[in-house]
């Protein structure tokens, strides 16, 4: 009976990192006064590039369903653009940013998952011309991912990108009320990030990977150097001119074990602020995790560690999209199946019952009508018969009697000829009817008719509206369904229960269906 336990989640994030050939795993807890502790730092291996095999059996090795858990997005699937922030209220801001993103993406900007996030201006900043970063990513992307989690039996709770992961590993870093530059480096090349309190000012990508730092010979590594040198000035000065109201304090080098002396101390010589090279070990406890202490493993679980930090009480994005997930088929083609056989087996049993029905009820009337003809030819015999005039009273009595029931039986027959006691033929011929029709994108939730037809309702749900009077000029096509009008039509769009928030703590989007109710009649004038 396990699926009646309830699974109780360990508290903090446990951010799942596919990168470098195999799934980096890093779970922190946070307490009041005391540096964040790492409970959890392992990595599975793969030789499968998709990682998805390695995904599946890793989690059952740890246990992901105890956790709240998020992933990073690779660095070429997603973009942080700087767009300006429109002029409109809370609710809106997402829909307004996508129309302004048309025209900055290479691909339909429907076909895009996006989040937004603020950046702190100083106080004198207009208000019109407040900046704002807008997270884009394909929503292929974005399924892919969650498809692969959710093969794995995952739940993600976000889909977070390694600048955010960054930021928050910035966020630890003293820096007296001054901004924080944080340059790292790894297989996808270098990242740097300048952070102030909780909100990232700028980010940028440097063409140098983890390998060129650490395999080239030394007339190459300084030209890399060089290079990242130059890139870091022209960032530095942009920042300078954009945020002249925020002062860095220091450039910090992520961990990168025997590389990271040499490119320290030639930033330190070209650069005109402090340099330094971070230890992990001073803003997080390793006491769990004790292998954490050693640089090189500082460098591989960086991004993993930095997405477990996440804080939702911070400024934090998520392209993770509900939308996305692929629907549980709870009404699957066997049972639908299963259903309308069941339902046939019982109309054909009420017309059974009905046919039984009304041949008791022609036999009674034909027994009527023979006692009616006797009773009569009785009556006839007597009235000739001498003493006819003293005929008894209680025969005129029993005569009288017989004429009321053969006309009361008289007026079934007939009722029953007409069709008034409703429907005799059963209600296989709508089914059958309602179960030709396949408009696209458009399905039934519910059938109601009643009597001989005069009384139906159909209920529905479709994707386009436009495919509702398509489905209705089809239906009207149908041989039971002539002569019958549908003289009502209501649609509306579900309502989304107040406070209802997705993942990211923004409010979840309405259902994209929109539901519809047909009705031959309109409601309270059915017959």
């Amino acid at each position: 009976m396990d699926f009646l336990r309830k699974t109780t989640r360990t508290a903090g994030w446990m951010a799942i990192n596919c990168q470098d050939g195999g799934v980096y795993v890093a779970h922190i807890q946070r307490a009041a006064n005391t540096l964040p502790e790492v409970t959890l730092a392992t990595f599975h291996g793969s030789s499968d590039p998709s990682v998805a095999a390695t995904l599946i059996k890793s989690a059952k090795e740890w246990r992901a369903n105890r956790y709240v858990c998020t992933t990073l997005v690779a660095g070429g699937e997603y973009q942080v653009l700087p767009v300006e922030a429109p002029n409109v209220p809370a609710e809106e801001l997402k829909t307004a940013v996508r129309w302004r993103l048309k025209d900055m993406l290479d691909y339909p900007v429907d076909e895009a998952t996006l989040d937004i996030m603020n950046i702190q201006q100083d106080k004198n900043t207009p208000a019109k011309n407040k900046p704002m970063y807008a997270v884009a990513a394909r929503s292929k992307s974005i399924e892919a991912c969650q498809s692969l989690f959710g093969q794995a039996k995952i739940a993600l709770h976000a889909i977070d990108i390694p600048e955010m992961a960054q930021r928050n590993i910035a966020m630890l870093l003293k820096a007296e009320d001054r901004g924080v530059a944080l340059l790292s480096f790894n297989a996808e090349g270098g990242l740097l990030t300048i952070t102030f309190a909780d909100t990232l000012y700028l980010s940028r990508r440097i063409e140098v990977t983890l390998s060129q730092l650490t395999q080239l010979g030394d007339e190459q590594k300084n030209a890399c150097y060089e290079k990242i040198t130059l890139e870091l000035q022209r960032s530095l000065d942009y920042f300078d001119r954009q945020y002249n109201f925020i002062t860095l304090s220091k450039l910090v080098l992520a961990p990168l074990a025997e590389a990271g002396a040499g490119l320290q101390e030639y930033m330190a010589t070209n650069l005109y602020i402090p340099v330094e090279i971070l230890n992990l070990e001073t803003i997080l406890d390793f006491s769990k995790v004790p292998a954490l202490k050693d640089p090189k493993q500082q460098q591989r679980y960086f991004m993993a560690l930095g997405a477990a930090l996440r804080d939702e009480g911070q400024t934090s994005i998520s392209l993770y999209n509900p939308l996305l997930l692929k629907q549980k088929n709870y009404f699957p083609a066997h049972t639908m199946a299963q259903s309308l056989g069941l339902i046939f087996i019982g109309i054909m049993l009420f017309y059974g019952y009905a046919r039984h029905y009304v041949a008791e009820m022609k036999k009674q009337a034909a027994q009527s009508i023979e006692m009616h003809g006797s009773t009569q030819a009785k009556l006839a015999q007597l009235t000739t018969a001498p003493g006819a005039a003293t005929t008894s009273k209680l025969l005129e009595n029993e005569v009288a009697q017989s004429e009321m029931q053969l006309k009361a039986r008289r007026q079934i027959l007939e009722m029953i000829k007409k069709g008034n006691l409703g429907n005799t033929q059963g209600f296989s011929e709508y089914l059958r009817a309602l179960s030709r029709q396949t408009t696209e994108g458009l399905w039934i939730t519910r059938f109601q008719v009643s009597g001989a037809g005069d009384d139906m309702m159909i209920s529905g749900r479709t994707l386009q509206p436009d495919q509702v009077p398509v489905f209705i000029h089809q239906l009207k096509q149908e041989k039971v369904m002539a002569g019958k009008t549908f003289g009502l039509l209501e649609m509306h769009t579900p309502a989304v229960v107040n406070g209802e928030v997705n993942a990211g703590n923004t409010r979840a989007p309405p259902p994209p269906h929109i539901e519809f109710n047909l009705h031959n009649t309109p409601p309270g004038q059915a017959q």
